[in-house]
């Protein structure tokens, strides 16, 4: 407990504390989540309370860091949780209510030492393995893909002698949700050496261009696989892949369809795509 919070608890008693607190979500390549099991035993999110002068951002750093070892890259605001549901009664006595910001977070690949004396242990889950949370975390919100910050709405195209052809991102993540996920090489993905995103004598990959793919490839999600066809060409995830490569690895979560589905779109030219953004 912090100098400030140890304060307000000396002129209070064991009277209930709101405490305005963070929440990490933090996935690993396979998509499972990352808990803390704590020395009593129980199970939790790597989550504390928010220090005066603290932004909730600087609170999830620090937090996830200590607790975990972990440096988090990037974060993002995914739900704001408190009420009821969320008071806490410790073994002293002392009553708590939590005002939670839950923050979905992207890690270094590798942590150092934990500086936390009350985490015992860390683990990453599948949803079906997943122990029981000393506050009640709705799962839906720790393991959804289709809207999470590394996402965005988007097609995948290729030219055929049909025209354009376009498939809905979104709908081949849910077509795949279910498939198995394997490490893929990043040697073996081609588009790393072929003009991706711009098309030569089509488009003029200007700076401003070049400068808004490189935002993108900093804010991709590298928890989420990306997603190649039968043959093993990208259809979703060419940012997550320029950025494990620029972090080093060889290998890169990805997912396989075992047949290419029709194309949502035929013939329909790229700005006249829908696009609910």
């Amino acid at each position: 407990m912090s100098p400030y919070y140890r304060k307000l608890r000396a002129a209070i008693g064991n009277d209930l504390l709101i405490i305005p607190s963070v929440a990490a979500v933090i996935h690993d390549g396979l998509g499972r989540l990352l808990l803390q099991e704590k020395k009593d035993g129980s199970w939790s999110l790597p989550a504390g309370a928010i220090e005066p002068g603290e932004s909730p951002q600087e609170a999830v750093r620090r937090e996830v860091f200590e607790e975990t070892g972990y440096r988090v890259l990037e974060c993002h605001p995914v739900d704001v949780l408190g009420g009821q549901a969320f008071r806490h009664t410790y073994r002293n006595g002392d009553q708590v209510e939590y005002a939670i910001t839950l923050f979905r977070c992207q890690v270094e690949q590798q942590p150092g030492a934990w500086r936390d004396d009350e985490t015992k242990s860390l683990r990453f889950f599948h949803r079906s393995e997943m122990p029981e949370l000393a506050l009640p975390y709705a799962v839906e919100s720790l393991f959804s893909e289709a809207g999470s910050p590394g996402l965005r709405p988007q097609y995948h195209l290729r030219d055929s002698d049909r025209g354009l052809l376009a498939w809905d991102i979104l709908k081949l993540i849910e077509k795949s949700a279910n498939l198995p996920t394997f490490d893929l090489l990043l040697a073996a993905i081609r588009e790393l050496d072929e003009s991706f995103w711009f098309t030569p004598g089509d488009e003029v990959p200007t700076c401003r261009k070049v400068a808004t793919h490189a935002r993108l490839i900093q804010a991709a999600d590298l928890a989420h696989p990306i997603l190649i066809d039968p043959s093993g060409r990208v259809m979703d995830g060419m940012h997550r892949v320029c950025k494990a490569l620029e972090l080093g690895w060889t290998t890169i979560p990805a997912r396989r369809l075992p047949e290419l589905p029709p194309p949502d779109f035929v013939g329909v030219p790229p700005g006249e795509l829908p696009y609910d953004s």
